[in-house]
């Protein structure tokens, strides 16, 4: 008897499906492109969440990172040709933090500098990062030829450079690795090493916002390219002091 039921309860379904074909293909479209939703937004959900975690493990559980942030500018400054501004993290905050809190094992500066690195005829545009050894302690930059930054270049503001493996490629091409000096800014720097970018691609392709590093010694960043950047655009000069950009 439930048999008999059960068979005729399966006719009269397929039946109805087949008598209302478009109602049938629509709520099964509906069914379809539902689950299919539901099923992308837990892999986008699922991506950054592991890209967040993977930017964690870069940086390490343990780190900290304190930023210099340019205040809000006012409004009714707009006439201003000339300004200056001065914010941000100072070389005696290193200090503070090292007498402030015994929990903390290592304090590193960053100073960074937008410069342009030029050997022959190739220029590329790099980001200086000033920095002491203890960076490579902290952020981990798999060595592929040579040496990262050691004291010595700390103590005499050595003009030494370890180029990330994008910027090594882009500007070493055809030439000699570790011994040859780059123009940077106005000065010569010696390569003492090459590090792996931090996103590096097969092949050494770069992505559109992927950033080209160079590591010198902070005391060296100071010394060569100081605490004052300029910026001019359309008639106007904008100077801003940072003595740091990063703890």
């Amino acid at each position: 008897m439930l048999k008999l039921r059960f068979v005729r309860n399966v006719r009269l379904g397929i039946g109805s499906l087949i008598l209302h074909k478009l109602q049938s293909i629509l709520t099964m479209l509906g069914m379809v492109f539902g689950v299919g939703s539901v099923v992308a937004m837990l892999a986008v959900g699922e991506g950054a969440s592991k890209e967040a975690l993977e930017q964690i493990r870069k940086l390490g559980s343990q780190n900290i990172m304190i930023l210099s942030m340019k205040p809000v500018e006012d409004t009714g400054s707009g006439t201003v040709r000339t300004r200056m501004s001065v914010y941000g993290l100072m070389y005696d905050d290193e200090l503070r933090i090292r007498e402030s809190f015994p929990a903390v094992e290592h304090v590193v500066s960053v100073k960074m500098v937008r410069k342009e690195g030029r050997l022959g005829d190739r220029m590329l545009e790099l980001r200086l990062v000033g920095t002491t050894p203890d960076w490579f302690d902290l952020v981990q930059r798999p060595v592929i030829a040579g040496r990262v930054l050691i004291w010595r270049d700390m103590e005499v503001a050595a003009n030494s450079v370890v180029l990330t493996e994008f910027g090594a490629r882009r500007l070493l091409a055809t030439h000699n690795t570790i011994g040859e000096n780059l123009r940077i800014g106005s000065g010569y720097f010696e390569v003492v090493g090459i590090v792996k970018s931090e996103d590096s691609q097969a092949g050494g392709i770069r992505t559109p916002d992927q950033k080209v590093d160079a590591y010198i010694s902070i005391r060296a960043a100071r010394e060569y390219f100081g605490d004052l950047t300029v910026r001019r655009s359309s008639g106007s000069r904008e100077m801003a002091r940072i003595e740091l950009h990063q703890l």
